[in-house]
């Protein structure tokens, strides 16, 4: 999150000097269009948050708008901030091709266009095209994540959007250190497009054993209902793992035992537990514990597990029904309470 928040710093401090190059500083009264991709993503929401507040600071107006990596999108924003007079557009392009036009659109109009982040496949047209070595940095990147992994294993790689020239030119980056180790073997590759919704999907079809989806949680992600249940309708198997060493030998590791415990009862999926300390165990989709290891002893754990799939009517239902009983429950004693005074 630093390194993104800093590059997207960078980035956005460098596109304003230029507006002053470009013969934009002398009014200070001009408004600035910003266009990222789309601010739900922490990396393009500091990208437009930065570049408004440093336009800001220098005399201008700004606002900040997405396209959500869609063309047409994109077009119609340049329109608005053609209509709106802007003076500068500050522009994170949906398409290195696609968003050529919008670009020419805007130029024609008189409106100089600096674009941040991402590229376009054609030179001259823009200002300034400010984005970062990624090359270089996906290799560093890979380096030290080779260091972390080892030399020997296998892979998944999540790619980014293919429209975009920063998702190849990062995943051969990657490629260029990692196949240097031809014990590190790739087994899948799928397309994310920058998104942490589909990188989380993407990344629940490649989470399989033996052909059957696996839902993981860490330490205390297991602790939240509507959390649970959104992977776990997806998956057939549940897993969890957790640092419990810091409980010591409190309650607290068979506490955070019996939360498993529930939402493996709610899923109706079986559930393999494995933690450093204890409790180690694998839970049945009753919620019962059928093997386990117990806390504070080395052991390894044995046993089967069957592959469940459907929904239970708290993966279909959620904690709606308890919602709803609890909302007409309130309502029924407020209005008892009312006919009691009267």
């Amino acid at each position: 999150m630093l390194t993104l928040t800093r590059r997207s710093l960078i980035a956005a401090v460098a596109t304003l000097p230029l507006l002053a190059r470009a013969g934009l500083a002398e009014s200070h009264a001009g408004l600035i269009s910003i266009i990222v991709t789309d601010p739900a993503n922490p990396y393009w929401f500091t990208e437009g948050e930065v570049a408004k507040a440093t336009a800001e600071s220098l005399g201008y107006k700004a606002n900040v708008a997405a396209h959500k990596g869609d063309t047409n999108v994109e077009s119609t924003l340049i329109d608005t901030a053609i209509t709106n007079k802007s003076v500068a557009i500050i522009l994170d392009p949906a398409n290195a091709d696609g968003s050529i036009g919008a670009v020419k659109k805007a130029v024609d109009a008189g409106i100089p266009v600096f674009l941040v982040n991402a590229e376009i496949n054609q030179e001259g047209l823009a200002k300034a095209q400010l984005v970062s070595n990624n090359a270089q940095g996906a290799a560093l990147g890979a380096e030290q994540w080779i260091s972390v992994m080892g030399d020997k294993g296998t892979y998944v790689e999540l790619f980014g959007n293919p429209a975009d020239n920063n998702a190849a030119t990062r995943s051969n980056g990657y490629t260029t250190v990692i196949s240097q180790y031809p014990d590190m073997v790739q087994v899948g590759k799928e397309v994310a497009n920058w998104d942490r919704t589909q990188g989380y999907q993407k990344m629940q079809s490649l989470l399989q054993a033996k052909g059957y989806s696996i839902a993981p949680f860490i330490c205390y992600e297991v602790v939240y209902p509507e959390f649970a249940a959104s992977l776990a309708a997806q998956s057939d198997i549940l897993l969890t793992v957790s640092n419990d060493a810091w409980f010591g030998r409190s309650i607290g590791p068979l506490q955070h035992l019996q939360m498993a415990q529930m939402r493996a009862l709610e899923a109706g999926r079986w559930m393999i537990r494995a933690t450093n300390n204890g409790v180690t165990v694998l839970i049945d989709p009753q919620g019962r514990i059928t093997e386990r290891i117990p806390a504070f002893e080395q052991a390894v754990l044995y046993g089967e597990v069957t592959p469940m799939q459907g929904l239970t009517p708290f993966l279909q239902w959620r904690s709606w029904p308890l919602i709803v009983l609890c909302t007409v429950l309130l309502g029924w004693a407020l209005w008892r309470r009312k006919n009691t005074v009267r």
